[in-house]
């Protein structure tokens, strides 16, 4: 499973879909770091006073203090794990089964973000290779190796998955 994380890091796979997947970053952050309150909607990506570097560096989570170049504001930036979910090699399967793949892979990642161990999932609505993302809010890549390869659809082979770092600003996702 570890060879695939690392394949990876070239984006070789991905060249045809690189465009939508960067968009979809984009897209993800802004969503992920946007809270309502009251009819208004307040952008607070860089709202990371709540978090303290030193309290998540002793909980193990890889942490920076990043300067920011124009208006030098410091950012604690966290490194996340962001899981491609692609098609896998089981493909012919019976639709009740399919079906309940479908139901237990979409149980299994809200319990998931529900334990805040990701900042979100979701399927892309184009065909391709690239099925979906999860971003996985975890101490380390092994971490959410192992949690992705528990999930249902990845476990009877009709999903693989490839892991890459990054890094966003601490505070996105579930509050």
């Amino acid at each position: 499973m570890m060879a695939t994380v690392l394949k990876m890091m070239n984006f070789g796979v991905f060249r045809s879909e690189f465009k939508i997947l960067t968009l979809s970053f984009f897209i993800v952050a802004l969503l992920g770091c946007c809270e309502k309150r009251g009819e208004d909607r307040k952008f607070s990506l860089y709202e990371s006073s709540m978090y303290s570097y030193e309290s998540l560096l002793e909980q193990g989570y890889n942490v920076i203090n990043y300067t920011k170049p124009f208006s030098k504001d410091t950012v604690i930036m966290q490194e996340y794990y962001v899981a491609f979910l692609l098609a896998g090699n089981i493909r012919i399967l019976s639709k009740s089964r399919m079906d309940t793949l479908q139901q237990l892979h979409e149980a299994y990642l809200w319990h998931l973000y529900d334990k805040g161990l990701t900042m979100g999932s979701g399927p892309f609505s184009i065909g391709g290779e690239v099925k979906g993302i999860t971003i996985f809010n975890t101490r380390n890549i092994q971490e959410a190796d192992s949690l992705m390869s528990q999930d249902p659809k990845v476990k009877a082979g009709v999903l693989k998955m490839v892991l890459n770092p990054w890094w966003a600003p601490v505070g996105l996702g579930p509050k």
